[in-house]
Parts: C-alpha cells; sequence; structure tokens
C-alpha cells in the first residue's frame, strides 16, 4: 500500500467517525437548538471533513461539504437560526457524504444533479443569511427598499 492509499484510508476512517458524531450532534441539536457548543461541533466536523477530504482528494466530498459548513457559520454567527429544515438537511447531507466516501470509487466522478438540491438549498440558506446580515448593518432589503442605519439615517438603493 502506498503512502498516498495508506492517507486515503486513514481519511476514510477518520471521517467516517466524525460523520458518526455529526450525526449524533443532529439529534443533540435539535433538543437543544440554540446550543452553541453542539452548533460548533457540527461545523468542525464539518470543516474537518471538507479540509482533510480536499487534502487527500476527495474534491467532491470537499466541494459538497463546503455550502453547508457555510450555513453552520452563519448558524454560529447567529445570521441563520437552527429549525427542522437545517436538521433534515444536515443528515440528508451526511448520508450524501457518507455515500460520496463508501460507495463511489475513489477518483470516479460523480453525477452532481444528484445532490444539485441540497447544494442550492444550502446557498440559499447562505443568501438569506447574508441579507439578514445586510439588514442588521442598514443596507439594502431584499425588495431594495430603503432602511434606517444605526444612527437613523436613511439608506436609499
Amino acid at each position: 500500500m502506498s503512502i498516498e492509499d495508506a492517507g486515503r484510508q486513514t481519511y476514510l476512517e477518520e471521517a467516517n467517525d466524525l460523520l458518526g458524531e455529526l450525526e449524533t450532534a443532529v439529534l443533540e441539536l435539535e433538543e437543544n437548538p440554540s446550543d452553541a457548543n453542539i452548533i460548533d461541533r457540527i461545523f468542525r466536523a464539518l470543516h474537518t471533513v471538507k479540509g482533510s477530504g480536499s487534502m487527500f482528494g476527495f474534491d467532491d466530498v470537499a466541494l459538497f461539504t463546503h455550502d453547508l459548513e457555510n450555513v453552520y457559520d452563519l448558524l454560529r454567527e447567529g445570521k441563520l437560526q437552527v429549525d427542522k429544515e437545517i436538521l433534515d438537511l444536515t443528515l440528508a447531507a451526511r448520508d450524501h457524504i457518507s455515500f460520496l466516501l463508501n460507495e463511489v470509487p475513489f477518483g470516479e466522478q460523480v453525477d452532481l444533479e444528484k445532490n444539485k438540491g441540497l447544494t442550492t438549498r444550502f446557498k440559499e440558506l447562505c443568501q438569506t443569511g447574508g441579507m439578514a446580515q445586510e439588514r442588521e448593518q442598514g443596507q439594502a432589503t431584499p425588495d431594495g427598499a430603503a432602511e434606517k442605519d444605526q444612527e437613523g439615517s436613511q439608506t436609499v438603493t
């Protein structure tokens, strides 16, 4: 076994452990949706799966996980709130990541349409979180209406 193969095998073992931790943390988050420690655990698991996946050539895993990681970053920052949809999407993403790791032969391209619905929804959630931040900062609202900034001045778009 080559060094690259050994590294990939170690990554697969660790990633599968992290996916187990991810599932456990999501179920805990369902019971305690405002628990920042649980949100951080999920974020760290996703971040590690993504970063190490990229390092060991699991580019599809890294690319797919990136969008979900962004959702959890917004949750950590308070720009999104945990809800049933996010929990359900996370569990579906966890299953898809497991599929990519364990069912797709290494180096084989996967059909990106298979996860397009999940990826699209993660991006929509990130956009929603970004718009919430703009509104908090007194910038334009999604419909283009003016808002007042913190000093009470009106911002026109």
